[in-house]
């Protein structure tokens, strides 16, 4: 991002709620990239230290950095204020930048709930739900992801090929608490009163066009050919490439919801 300069008048604030392998990473990595948007990684990551490096900017640290380095007696009393002025500094104005915004998991607003929620409506923050509509292919992320201990990858990175074994017993039941998730998350969310915007990873990398109507809900002159990332996708296959037991899978899912999640 850009060297902070002479402020700006306004600076639209913005969050990005998701839960993991939902794309979340790639979405910041490309409003990161629109010039006048300065877009966060999860500043609220549990065990994160130092400043983000995977995505988005790198010029603000993690909030656990932030408070460690807080020299005030008490200060554990006082937390909410803290994480009140961390929010300023995150979202303060910058020469050229008209939107500012992070990351931030569905177990983050849980943990943070009180003071996040205080900030967002004094502040009214724009909230931009971002939902991966194929739960299948969340489970196959985060499989995958564990699988190789990488959780990431850009153009020039490589790793090894996997063939996964999914357990048929579960997997009806996990894409269930995968849904449920989401759409409690859509029912709590949407109802806040605060402006709201759902968007799907899948239709997003369709085409990229998809995200003219994000920068339109920031603000943002609509150019969204302008967007750009090198991260690529971890699971490039099909599922009957990608999954071991993959005549197994169908035959589990054929008769429910979920068939149409096989690609």
């Amino acid at each position: 991002m850009n060297a902070l300069k002479e402020p700006t008048l306004t600076t639209t604030k913005f969050i990005l709620v998701t839960t993991q392998r939902s794309g979340s990473t790639w979405v910041i990595d490309m409003l990161n990239s629109h010039p006048q948007i300065a877009a966060y990684g999860e500043l609220f990551l549990d065990k994160g230290k130092g400043s983000p490096t995977w995505c988005g900017g790198k010029d603000v640290t993690f909030w656990n950095t932030y408070f460690e380095e807080v020299q005030v007696p008490f200060k554990k009393t006082i937390k909410s204020l803290f994480i009140f002025k961390y929010l300023n500094h995150v979202y303060s104005p910058r020469s050229s930048i008209k939107s500012v915004g992070f990351k931030l998991m569905y177990p983050q607003m849980e943990r943070f709930r009180r003071e996040l929620l205080a900030y967002i409506f004094l502040n009214k923050i724009l909230i931009i739900h971002l939902i991966r509509a194929n739960h299948l292919d969340v489970i196959l992320s985060q499989s995958t992801a564990a699988f190789r201990g990488v959780y990431h990858l850009r153009n020039s990175e490589s790793t090894e090929n996997v063939k996964l074994h999914l357990n048929v017993l579960q997997l009806v039941e996990q894409l269930q608490q995968q849904e449920e998730k989401i759409l409690q998350a859509k029912s709590w969310y949407s109802k806040l009163g605060l402006p709201y915007m759902e968007v799907i990873y899948e239709e997003l990398v369709a085409d990229c066009r998809s995200f003219n109507a994000v920068l339109s809900f920031l603000g943002i002159k609509v150019d969204a050919t302008k967007l750009s990332s090198s991260l690529k996708k971890i699971n490039p296959k099909s599922h009957a490439e990608l999954i071991e037991n993959y005549d197994s899978v169908r035959d589990v899912l054929q008769n429910t919801k979920f068939c149409e999640l096989l690609r």
